[in-house]
Formats: structure tokens, C-alpha cells, sequence
């Protein structure tokens, strides 16, 4: 019987498609890697996003990329990272998308919290790239600060944050062409921002789901830690389910009691207590940096916080892929190591038809 031979990406000086020539690597995991890239007739900077096969479903693999390509294109929005090409490669499967300067918000927050005003000012353009994706019949579905992208241009000056990965997106628009990641009921995400019904409720989920996610990235960014912290992959789920966590006005003194009652009714356990749509949070949220509107430019005066910048490139990959740091990067160009979350979800799986049905039972009843 024939064996298979594993595929290695392509290497620098490597011309990929005909048309992208390989410069180098700028992070590689177990999943794939993403690559700095030229196109050889335009001259233009790219990054290759790389993915190799794995186990015995390439095929989930490949429908994953091209539903996050076609989510992209679908959506056409400033404040998501735009994909330009998808194709396949010998055993491989790639994304060729913008050039990114800047780092994800994760390890911005590695730096500890943010200001009121400087969080709200850098998330705005993210809740517009989200209703961007709603209008369009899109869920994203794995919200969190890894997803998000704090651009800078070349010389460091600040420009909008951009939302990234769109690879386990749910589509709730019956008449889009862009097949979702769902009905094989496994639990899809990262453990810390999934909601309540996301666990317990998988195949069932809408906008809202959303919401209750940037509620979470609202908070951690507000606090320098999310509110669901549980090592345990089965009392984690638990907590959440059940909404037990600490509020966010009394693990952070000075945030101004009415702030975190926006934040709590975005991550409201039920979904029909939450907003009804992001333009509804977006509007909670400007009155608590002033000058910062949903609907107008935020740079209208109103300055962005300046971000750090390294002398190294930058780009998108995500960590839900499995794909740590690699050896010698620094945190500006390359994204955080698997969090312990996303580690405890990949343990936890096999159990979670059994864990949905127990999650089932606390949600409707905290309900």
C-alpha cells in the first residue's frame, strides 16, 4: 500500500501559483504556517497563509480555507483583513491575504489593561467589521483579542484594528453559497469567549453568540483578564453556562458602574437579554470615551492610541489552528502560543456530546 508523503510548504525563493514569490516564514505550527510573500508582477507585499492536511479529513481542512476566503469577499469591509487569493498546492491548501503591520490585541494585553477610552477607541472599528458580517448573513464565531489586529503603517502610525479569521464563521443567511463548519455537534471556538449556548448548544446559535464574545473581549480588555478563568475544561464550561464570574465593576474599582453594566448585558447568560445587535452595544459604548462614534470615522478628533512597533514583519495566524509562536519571535509579528483554553478544548472534544447535554441542563436552567 502506498504511503503518503507529507507536502512541506514552500520554501524562500519559491514561487508559489506561478505568481507569489516566497521571501520567508513568519510563524509556522503544527497546522501550517504563513509566509511573507511578492507578487512577481505587481511588486505588491503579501502573506501567504499555509495549511497542511491533518489526520484523515484534509478535506475539512480545505473548506475551512475556502469558506474564509469566501466569508472575506463576501463581507468587503475596511476593518476585515482582506483575502485576495485562495488555492491549492500539491497536498497544501493557502490563503493569500493583505500585508499586516501592527500585533494582536492578545499580546497588547499581555502589557496589562487598557484605559476606558483607549479600549473603546480601539474596539469600534471592530464592532463595525462584526455588523459588517451580521448584515451579511455571517457569524464569526470565534471572536477573541488572537483574532483581533492592532494595524500600525510601516512607520508606526496607528491605523484601525482589523478582524481576522473567518474559518469557523456560521453563516445564518440561507441564501449565501458559503458552507459552515456545523452539524457535526462539536463544540467550535476557543473555550474563554464561547457562549453559553456555543457550548451547549452548538448547531444553534445567531448575532448573538457574537455579542456575548466581545462582551467577554470588552471586559478582559477593561480588567487585564477574562472572566472565565478555569483551568478544568468541564468547570470552565460550567462557569460560563452558568455566568458565574466576578463583576466587572468589582474586580476593577474605578470602572464607572454603568460601563459594566453594558459589559454584563453584552455577555448576558440568556441570548435574548443581550443587545439586539451591535449597533445597539457600539451606541452603550460612546458615551464613555467621547468623540468615538460607530458610524463616523474614529480619527475625527479623536486620536488612536499609538501601538508598539518592532523592526520585524508582522501578520495574521490564527491560534485556533494549533500553531504556536515560533522559536525567536517577538510578539509584534507573530501570534500567542496556544492559549491553555484552546489545549484544554482539543482534550475535551471526545467528551462533548456528553458535556452538552449536562451544559444544556445548567443553561436553561440559569435561564
Amino acid at each position: 500500500m502506498a504511503v503518503a508523503v507529507e507536502q512541506k510548504p514552500p520554501r524562500a525563493g519559491e514561487t508559489l501559483g506561478g505568481k507569489y514569490e516566497i521571501e520567508g516564514t513568519l510563524d509556522e505550527g503544527g497546522m501550517g504556517v504563513v509566509l511573507a510573500a511578492v507578487h512577481a508582477l505587481t511588486g505588491k507585499r503579501l502573506a501567504v497563509k499555509w495549511l497542511r492536511p491533518v489526520g484523515d479529513d484534509p478535506e475539512t481542512t480545505r473548506q475551512r480555507m475556502i469558506r474564509e476566503a469566501r466569508a472575506a469577499a463576501r463581507i468587503d469591509h475596511p476593518n476585515i483583513v482582506s483575502v485576495h487569493d485562495v488555492a491549492e498546492h500539491d497536498d497544501g491548501v493557502y490563503l493569500v491575504m493583505e500585508y499586516l503591520h501592527g500585533e494582536p490585541l492578545a499580546d497588547r494585553l499581555r502589557l496589562g489593561a487598557l484605559s476606558i477610552e483607549a479600549t473603546i477607541v480601539l474596539l469600534m472599528p471592530v464592532l463595525r467589521g462584526v455588523a459588517a458580517a451580521h448584515r451579511n448573513g455571517v457569524v464569526h464565531r470565534d471572536l477573541k483579542p488572537g483574532n483581533i489586529f492592532l494595524c500600525c503603517g510601516p512607520d508606526g502610525s496607528p491605523r484601525e484594528a482589523k478582524l481576522l479569521d473567518f474559518g469557523l464563521s456560521k453563516v445564518v443567511d440561507p441564501n449565501a453559497d458559503i458552507q459552515s463548519l456545523s452539524g457535526s455537534g462539536h463544540l467550535l471556538g476557543t473555550p474563554s469567549y464561547m457562549s453559553p449556548e456555543q457550548i451547549a448548544t452548538p448547531t444553534q446559535i445567531d448575532e448573538r453568540t457574537d455579542i456575548y464574545a466581545l462582551g467577554v473581549i470588552l471586559y478582559e480588555c477593561l480588567s487585564g483578564r477574562p472572566p472565565f478563568e478555569g483551568e478544568v475544561a468541564s468547570q470552565l464550561f460550567m462557569d460560563i453556562v452558568r455566568g458565574q464570574h466576578q463583576p466587572l465593576h468589582e474586580r476593577v474599582p474605578h470602572i464607572p458602574r454603568e460601563l459594566s453594566d453594558v459589559v454584563a448585558r453584552a455577555m448576558a447568560n440568556y441570548p435574548d437579554n443581550r443587545y439586539a445587535n451591535i449597533e445597539a452595544l457600539a451606541q452603550a459604548l460612546e458615551r464613555f470615551a467621547p468623540g468615538t462614534r460607530f458610524d463616523v470615522d474614529p480619527t475625527a478628533g479623536h486620536s488612536l492610541p499609538v501601538l508598539r512597533r518592532s523592526s520585524k514583519p508582522d501578520h495574521e495566524l490564527s491560534d485556533t489552528l494549533d500553531v504556536p509562536l515560533a522559536p525567536g519571535s517577538t510578539a509584534s509579528h507573530a501570534r500567542p502560543r496556544v492559549s491553555a483554553e484552546s489545549k484544554a478544548l482539543l482534550y475535551t472534544l471526545a467528551a462533548s456530546v456528553l458535556f452538552g447535554a449536562l451544559a444544556l441542563a445548567a443553561w436553561l436552567g440559569a435561564g
